[in-house]
């Protein structure tokens, strides 16, 4: 598939096994051994027996279990392990998240790929008949129906960047291990309020980075689409661009906004970078909305796009704004990281009682409100002013500008 400016992504192939179940895990272990054939193959290749029913989510777990590894592993960074598989004619993504394993929980998620705003969600305890006890540091066992898989959280090793070493008005936040295999820096900036990703590079890079010769600096991955900003004067690279497309699929490549760890203390920062939260009803010590239960502040430091060669031109713009104005790196960091939810108390602040854009700002077509977390910069505020809440796109008109 072409990717614009002669760019082209690595084809998606199925050179592993017949699979009912694929896991997210299979795919980050190909990645890091170098087996990039096999890790193409994202999907399951095998149809579950008509059994599993998509409205049960003991129906799904029940797969889930039995098809993974009796040793699994959690590596992204937020405690989701992630699974697809068929249930019928549906093809289910979904995950088990292990965040509250240690009292005894395990939560999990799953939608339709093919309607993704069919969506269940179920938290499970012994009283469902699924037993989660501990099994060791970080290791959690859990049992159903005579099945029993202990689950590893990961993380991500390395106290401090080493080959990107952070600048005296930058504090790390945290390690990030994304579901598409690839590993951040989560970075805060207190001199400016800002976040950005940086790519760590004390590890081996997992994919090929093809150079955009109409911006000198700009990369793109060729696996997951991610774009990178190449800052050679500071000795690193900031994610500045993920594909639109990803972010609407809710695929492995939407960026690593959904794998922050769910218990940082981080609600200063997060007021800090993004003022509307406080006129949302706040948020808690860990950046969850107090009044909407379920919803976390997404850190989105990068924008989506559609068009490379837009893109590019775009963010040539920028730089040439901030080269006339004889900025700083630092400048030029959070100009190419703007995230549009920075300014959306502007909005709250000048339309008191009128339509809260921030809630609406950017959602995918047939979204719903409670799995909307992210936002992009392209808002049609005069289409969506009416809508109601939880609304479909095909019932209120479209996000994007005629």
């Amino acid at each position: 598939m072409v990717l614009g400016l002669g760019v082209a992504l690595i084809a998606v192939g199925c050179a592993a096994p017949a699979r009912s179940v694929a896991f997210n895990q299979d795919y980050i272990e190909s990645i890091r051994d170098g087996r990039l054939a096999r890790a193409a193959s994202m999907e399951p290749t095998g149809p579950l027996d008509g059994s599993v029913d998509f409205e049960d989510p003991l129906s799904i777990l029940r797969s889930v279990l039995r098809n993974a590894p009796g040793k699994a592993v959690v590596y992204p960074t937020e405690t989701y392990y992630y699974y697809r598989l068929y249930a019928g004619p549906r093809l289910v993504s979904g995950n088990l998240r292990l965040l509250d394993a240690g009292i005894g929980v395990l939560h999990m998620g799953y939608f339709d790929a093919h309607e993704p705003w069919r969506t269940r969600a179920a938290s499970l305890s012994g009283a469902d008949g699924v037993v989660v006890t501990p099994a060791g540091e970080r290791s959690y066992r859990v049992a159903f129906e005579g099945r029993s898989v202990v689950f590893t959280l990961s993380g991500q090793s390395g106290a401090h960047p080493r080959r990107s070493p952070l600048t005296e008005n930058e504090e790390l936040v945290s390690a990030i291990w994304d579901e598409s295999g690839v590993r951040f820096w989560l970075v805060y900036n207190n001199s400016l309020n800002s976040f950005y990703y940086v790519l760590d590079e004390d590890v081996p890079l997992t994919e090929p980075l093809a150079t955009i010769p109409t911006l000198p600096g700009l990369e793109v991955g060729l696996r997951t689409g991610f774009v990178l900003y190449h800052d050679t004067g500071a000795g690193r690279r900031l994610l500045v661009g993920v594909r639109q497309r990803s972010v609407r699929d809710n695929d492995y490549f939407d960026g690593p906004f959904d794998q922050v760890p769910p218990r940082l203390p981080i609600k200063e920062r997060l007021e800090a970078a993004y003022p509307y939260v406080k006129l949302r009803g706040g948020i808690d010590a860990h950046g969850n909305f107090v009044e909407q239960p379920g919803v976390r502040v997404a850190i989105s430091p990068y924008a989506e796009y559609t068009d490379l060669d837009e893109f590019a031109s775009l963010l040539g713009q920028r730089l040439d704004l901030i080269e006339r104005a004889h900025g700083t790196a630092a400048d030029r960091w959070l100009t190419l990281t703007y995230d549009s939810k920075r300014d959306f108390h502007r909005h709250l602040e000048a339309r008191a009682g009128a339509h809260v854009i921030y809630v609406s700002q950017g959602w995918p077509a047939n979204h719903l409100g409670v799995t909307s977390y992210q936002w992009p910069d392209r808002h049609a505020a005069d289409q969506s002013a009416a809508w109601a809440p939880n609304h479909q796109a095909d019932l209120s008109g479209s996000t994007r500008d005629p």
